[in-house]
């Protein structure tokens, strides 16, 4: 397959084209991350708050900590990694989070640019007779 844009190319795009990709593509990632069980598991290690009925495992059934033997603190190096491993989770999950939010505004964007499209191509559907009357 030849890149369009190499050269000065021309790609043209129909407004099903958008649509199906708003609603298509971009919409199986965006399903994708939400339900995605690694990043449900980086979730839990972002949050992973203490309190729960078994300590270290997430309400889920899933584990929120690393090393959870150490609830008691006991091993400084533990809590170290615990801690070094929660802030990660967070930026990942944040980083993720916004990834996330940036794929649903593009999704609305080309939602918005094929209903504008399809109403210009719509306007722009005139008879003989009416392009006639307009420009006299």
């Amino acid at each position: 397959m030849t890149d369009a844009f190499a050269g000065g190319g021309v790609v043209k795009l129909s407004t099903d084209q958008l649509r199906n990709f708003a609603s298509g593509n971009l919409q199986d990632f965006l399903d994708g991350v939400t339900d995605n069980s690694g990043f449900k598991s980086i979730k839990n290690f972002a949050t992973g708050l203490p309190g729960n009925a078994t300590p270290g495992v997430g309400s889920d059934g899933t584990y929120d900590q690393l090393l959870t033997g150490n609830a008691k603190g006991g091993m400084k190096e533990a809590i170290d990694l615990q801690q070094a491993f929660l802030t990660l989770a967070q930026t990942i999950q944040k980083g993720v989070g916004d990834l996330k939010t940036k794929a649903e505004d593009m999704q609305e964007r080309l939602k918005d640019i094929g209903m504008v499209v399809t109403n210009v191509d719509d306007d722009a559907n005139v008879t003989a007779s009416e392009f006639t009357n307009d420009i006299s």
